[in-house]
């Protein structure tokens, strides 16, 4: 037993001999060479190489090479394995170049990678060469091209967001604990490329799951075979793996457990069959391509769980860090993210976002996801920097180290700095575009024929993920942090990433959610496929509506983009009957007409408008509506009426409006013209309608206390119709608590302002029956109770103030981002004989009649309608409606529905309203659409009355303003969509006036 250390302690003294011997040999390196180019790297030794410098530092070889490529004016090295066979290292873009793609064929990922990765990874896309990788190319580009897979990368990404990710970082917040955010971003990968390219949801982000044995199984294979590439001789790793010791046996027990996985995913796979090619996941694509064996696709699938589930989680994880130690650049992506209205981004949303991209961007310049690759030289070849490179050499190109050249970068090589991303855009004055580097001077995805196919989908998860984390969080690492890089396959951080969250603003809503989601996490289950979002037990949709609740109309949106018939059902809490929402024509005329009778109000909308409204005419059904209606459609028919509204219209902006903005175009002021337009439109509705004259827009009144409660009302009325909860609101209406508080006290002015208005009226009696306005005609139709009147009132200024001001201000926002619209407008306006516009000078303008059609498909006044559903029915879809359900139609989804209006959709273009006039050469017609595609003014029985009223209006003030002046939105403004009960620009609509030279408009 004593002899064995006596064993260790000869071994050592013999060691260190031999080392000392051949360090007094004389010194070789190729490098004096007379016959090839100078070469640099570590210091060689015969028969032992360069290996002395290398496991010195073998702790840090990032930094290592790093140095060492720094030291060589070709950016490129060459180190000495033991036994005489060579190995180089480059960080020059040209060499890469010729690697990657010049070259290609002669530089594989060749037998050494092959068998290194083989236990990992098989005969994977990443792992193979040749035929085998072609076919596997072949199949797989031509998938991740396919719209149908990008748009499912979309919903995917989105749902598991809103669904696991935030609730989790919120739950973390209101606790104050502290997570590993490396560990969760790759938790929330693994989630997400399961769903996308197997579909199959692990789960592993839930907040009950503390662990994965899979994800802690593909740690340790990744990080052990990284750890052969550390080995100077393979013989080490071989020796290792034959006889199962140390780190090479916790691989092998790894490993099984990975492909047990991978092999169990398939074969349920197998068994579920492929219904349908229309959302096929990418696992059955593979399967349904060709008669492929399960050892294919178990390498298949290890493979993109590898380049799906670390990738994007190592480079996140080094952005957030990166962003907390500069806050100035987590600042200006704030305030990339405040400009951009979708909460849930797509594909166009995040073209826009080129900051956020450029900071990602310099994060994988730093910390690129995948530190180095390798290639095997398959022939003799020199590289273009003179390098002579033998046959059977392999070849390393590196990522970390190109991104900390200063040759490369500049002297600021080292400072994590957005900016050297982006220039000015020459086409948009203020904005800035991304300018993307040389691929092989940045090879963070590859380059050549092996350019990463999931480029584009990781970039749009990554800022998907950045977009909400940030928004509602701020990452706080713990105290002292200070990450230490450390090269697996993929960049880590050694021992993880410890934060803090902090919520960014009140999220009450967020803590409920994740106290429900921890006592109720089970999905329910259902006979039959339902489109909508998930849906749990007792709490039915509730996670994913607050979680989205701040951007309801482009949540609902894309929710119904994503159905096959525009049509989704949200489960609400507690088994209450769920909501249809659609966005589907057919349904909509089923609802507004076919069955009109089954589609009241209701009760629930009864009662959230009942405090504003009462029982006028847009809140009440059955014969109390019929009544309204039918003194209303009457009068509003008549001669008088259209004579009185042109009268009072055009004497509204002469005597007010016009010269209201010439004074701010003298003054040079900023207005807030959404402001502006609504106080016209209130003393517009006040004259046409009750006879009184507010004088709102008076320039000498700078507010008024009534519009200021009336928006106030309509706010907290709104928020109503946002609880999934109604006994919240209730509540809290019963104790005058918060903003229910503050509805009493609106509603308390709003009411007496009404009534005073009646009074007066009544004072004054009705002399005439030829100039009655519409007050007047209602008082004068029957003998109607002061309650009934007030409530017509509130109703006819709710539909005269905010629906044509919400109307004109995103008009003339739109006009401002396309003055080629505004020039065609300008010029019909120019063939008007008349100043004024009326009733028959209106309808010769279809080009503006177009432009404000087109305003209101994209922004409509009211963003959705809800209905409700007194009878069990089927729609035109066949979506089963129960009795009792809240059924909705949104026009604003309607608006930016591809199938409805084509790939177009999202453009701006008054041109889809028009088409030639056959009886008038040269001239354009007004072609109107299916009342139930473009509902903007209801259809059916309760299509709105004053429709008609409303353009006249629009047209005759868009006429005056543009004639004789033209709007120009604050420098660098941006709307934010706010849903009241009608479409607002969040904080207004900042614009300056300027004045048109006269006679020269067209030419503006």
């Amino acid at each position: 037993m004593e002899e064995a250390p006596s064993f260790f302690i000869l071994l050592a003294v013999f060691t260190f001999l031999l080392i000392h011997i051949i360090r007094l040999l004389p010194f070789t390196n190729s490098s004096k060479s007379s016959s090839s180019p100078p070469t640099y790297g570590p210091k060689c030794y015969p028969i032992i190489g360069a290996a002395l410098s290398f496991y010195a530092n073998s702790h840090r070889l990032p930094e290592y090479m790093t140095a060492l490529l720094r030291q060589s004016p070709t950016l490129t090295i060459v180190i000495h394995p033991p036994f005489g066979s060579k190995m180089f290292v480059t960080a020059n873009p040209a060499n890469v170049e010729h690697i990657l793609k010049t070259k290609f064929h002669a530089y594989p990922k060749g037998p050494d990678s092959y068998a290194m990765f083989h236990d990992l990874l098989g005969d994977g896309i990443f792992n193979a060469d040749g035929e085998i990788w072609k076919m596997q190319r072949k199949i797989a580009s031509r998938e991740f091209s396919t719209r149908s897979l990008r748009k499912f990368v979309d919903t995917v990404v989105n749902s598991e967001i809103s669904g696991r990710l935030l609730p989790l970082l919120s739950s973390a917040a209101a606790a104050k604990t502290t997570l590993d955010l490396q560990d969760v971003l790759q938790r929330f990968a693994f989630d997400n490329i399961c769903r996308i390219a197997f579909g199959s949801d692990p789960g592993c982000l839930d907040p009950s799951v503390t662990s994965s044995g899979f994800t802690s199984a593909f740690n340790l294979a990744a990080r052990v075979t990284s750890v052969r590439f550390r080995y100077l001789s393979p013989v080490v790793w071989k020796l290792k793996r034959s006889f199962g010791l140390g780190d090479e046996g916790q691989l092998g027990t790894a490993v099984r457990q990975v492909d047990e996985y991978a092999r169990n995913l398939i074969r349920k796979k197998r068994q579920q069959g492929i219904s349908s090619t229309k959302d096929l996941d990418l696992l059955s694509r593979f399967m349904s391509t060709d008669d492929v064996g399960e050892d294919f696709l178990k390498d298949i699938v290890v493979s993109f769980i590898l380049a799906g589930m670390d990738t994007t989680s190592a480079a996140l994880t080094w952005f957030f860090w990166l962003l907390s130690t500069h806050r100035g650049v987590e600042e200006k992506i704030l305030k990339e993210i405040s400009d951009i209205r979708e909460e849930a981004l797509g594909l166009d949303e995040t073209k826009e976002m080129v900051y956020l991209h450029a900071a990602i961007c310099e994060t994988m310049r730093l910390y690129p996801p995948v530190p180095v690759d390798s290639k095997y030289a398959a022939e003799d070849d020199v590289f273009p920097d003179g390098t002579a490179v033998s046959k059977g050499s392999r070849v390393i190109y590196d990522p970390y180290a190109m991104g900390r050249m200063e040759k490369l970068w500049g002297k600021d090589c080292e400072e994590f700095r957005p900016e050297r991303w982006l220039k000015n855009d020459d086409e948009m004055e203020g904005r800035m575009k991304l300018v993307a580097d040389d691929p092989y001077k940045y090879p963070v995805f590859q380059a050549g024929p092996r350019l990463c196919l999931g480029k584009e989908m990781a970039f749009l998860q990554m800022k998907s993920i950045a977009n909400a984390v940030l928004r509602g969080f701020k990452v706080v690492p713990v105290p002292d942090f200070q990450p230490e890089f450390y090269a697996s396959l993929t960049s880590k951080m050694k021992g993880g990433f410890p934060v803090k969250i902090e919520v960014r603003k009140t999220v009450s809503t967020f803590l409920l959610i994740h106290v429900i989601r921890l006592l109720l996490f089970t999905k329910s289950s259902s006979s039959a496929p339902t489109y909508g979002p998930k849906s749990y037990p007792i709490i039915g949709s509730a996670l994913s509506f607050y979680a989205n609740i701040h951007r309801l109309p482009d949540y609902v949106t894309d929710l119904l983009r994503e159905s096959p018939t525009l049509t989704v059902v949200i489960h609400r809490p507690f088994g209450s009957k769920p909501s249809v929402v659609t966005a589907n024509p057919a349904n909509i005329e089923h609802i507004l007409k076919t069955k009109f009778h089954a589609y009241p109000k209701g009760p629930d909308s009864y009662a959230i408008l009942y405090d504003l409204l009462g029982n006028g005419i847009f809140n009440v059904d059955g014969e109390t509506w019929k009544v309204q209606r039918k003194i209303a459609s009457h009068e509003f028919n008549t001669r008088s009426l259209r004579k009185f509204v042109d009268t009072v219209v055009n004497s509204e902006i002469s005597g007010r409006l016009l010269p209201h903005l010439s004074s701010a175009a003298a003054a040079k002021t900023t207005l807030d013209l959404q402001d502006v337009l609504q106080r016209f439109a209130f003393d517009n509705i006040c004259k046409i309608a009750f006879g009184f004259d507010p004088g709102c827009l008076d320039t000498a009144v700078t507010s008024s206390e009534f519009t200021s409660a009336f928006n106030l009302a309509l706010r907290v009325t709104s928020d109503r119709f946002r609880n999934l909860f109604p006994v919240v609101w209730r509540v809290k209406r019963a104790f005058g608590l918060g903003n229910e508080g503050q509805l009493r006290n609106a509603v308390r002015q709003i009411d007496e302002y009404a009534r005073n208005l009646i009074r007066e009226r009544r004072r004054q009696g009705i002399s005439s029956t030829e100039d009655l306005d519409l007050l007047s005609r209602f008082m004068s139709t029957n003998d109607v109770g002061e309650d009934f009147l007030k409530d017509i009132v509130i109703s006819f200024i709710l539909a005269g103030m905010d629906t044509t001001s919400a109307a004109l201000t995103w008009f003339f926002w739109l006009l401002s981002k396309d003055r080629s619209m505004e020039k065609k407008i300008l010029k019909e306006i120019s063939d008007l004989r008349e100043e004024a516009v009326g009733f028959d000078e209106a309808k010769e303008m279809v080009y503006l009649h177009a432009s404000i059609c087109e305003a209101m498909r994209l922004y409509p006044p009211v963003p959705a309608d809800g209905k409700y559903a007194a009878e069990d029915d089927v729609l035109p879809d066949g979506t089963a409606v129960a009795k009792g359900s809240r059924v909705f139609y949104h026009p604003y989804a309607m608006g930016r529905m591809e199938k409805l209006w084509g790939k177009d959709w999202k453009e701006f273009r008054p041109e889809r309203w028009l088409q030639r006039d056959d009886e008038m050469e040269g001239r354009m017609k007004f072609v109107g659409e299916d009342p139930y595609k473009y509902p903007v003014f209801q259809a059916g029985p309760r299509l709105c009355l004053g429709k008609e009223m409303a353009f006249v209006q629009m047209k005759s003030i868009a006429t005056a303003v543009l004639r004789r002046f033209k709007v120009v939105p604050a420098p660098d403004f941006q709307p934010e969509f706010y849903n009241t009960l009608t479409s607002k620009m969040k904080g207004g609509f900042p614009v300056k006036i300027e004045e048109r030279k006269a006679g020269v408009f067209i030419q503006d």
